[in-house]
């Protein structure tokens, strides 16, 4: 096993793979299962047996957590709801959580109907239904429309994290922290807070989106028309995608029109600015 124990090994595989973590995965995995490189195939070899080695061992875990999970066997339960021990309710919430063959998530959790994941193409959906054929190979349709044999995983969507304004960070996002006009470059979302590219994390709300104000950027954003400043060239006013402070620049600042709120909000930051720098 290699020593971080917490990481599938799927996950670990596509970290080797991706180009901007690893120029060479060979040797990122060679390192990491702690395996002496001796320029030979024996490496390559050994290789595959300490994946193989971790594949099994997480098959072993998943069957082992979940046998410990279900609290009761089939044979126990018909007795018991035979007897009245437990109600048919109970039972069917058993078999279908435990029994029914379903797809299991990259963190080994068996699919549940209502669980956001995320589709081949890219897009989140949520699970309405689960249909399994057996036969030369078995699979899985998840709502009808994917097909999956057992091995694949499913993805769970990245969580929701917003920035200090409001706004949803995405892996790649360029934040800066409100304090200090550090520079971060998102590498990971987990629930409430990012990773940067160096492996730090940080809680979002104390990071905007928005670059550091400078005296140039205000003189040249103030030579923009109201559209252009907000970007909202297109969009229906219901739908406007600008926030200041998490709210649309009317809300913002109590008016009706955004030309408005476009001299209000070029007042603020010069304030803000003259504030900083003073």
């Amino acid at each position: 096993m290699s020593n971080d124990n917490t990481e599938s090994i799927s996950a670990k595989l596509r970290r080797w793979a991706d180009t901007r973590k690893h120029s060479f995965p060979f040797e990122a995995a060679l390192c990491e299962f702690e395996i002496e490189e001796t320029s030979g195939w024996n490496d390559l070899r050994e290789l595959f047996l300490r994946i193989a080695d971790e594949v099994d061992a997480e098959k072993r875990e998943i069957t082992e957590r979940y046998a410990r999970q279900s609290w009761m066997n089939p044979a126990d339960a018909i007795a018991k709801l035979a007897t009245g021990e437990i109600e048919w309710p109970e039972l069917k919430q058993t078999i279908d959580r435990y029994y029914l063959p379903r797809p299991l998530f990259e963190d080994g959790e068996p699919a549940q109907f209502g669980d956001m994941f995320v589709r081949d193409f890219g897009r989140d959906a949520k699970i309405d239904s689960l249909s399994y054929t057996k036969g030369n190979s078995d699979y899985v349709n998840v709502n009808g429309y994917e097909r999956h044999d057992f091995a694949h995983r499913l993805k769970r969507p990245n969580p929701q994290v917003l920035d200090a304004d409001g706004v949803q960070i995405e892996v790649g996002d360029v934040l800066y922290r409100t304090t200090d006009d550090m520079k971060a470059v998102v590498a990971k979302l987990e629930k409430g807070y990012f990773v940067d590219d160096e492996g730090a994390g940080f809680n979002p709300s104390y990071f905007t989106h928005r670059e550091p104000d400078t005296q140039e950027r205000i003189n040249r954003d103030a030579m923009k028309g109201e559209y252009e400043y907000w970007g909202c060239t297109g969009s229906e006013c219901h739908n406007c995608p600008a926030l200041v402070d998490g709210m649309k620049p009317s809300q913002r600042y109590g008016i009706l029109w955004c030309g408005c709120a476009t001299r209000l909000d070029l007042l603020r930051r010069q304030r803000e600015l003259d504030g900083r720098d003073a």
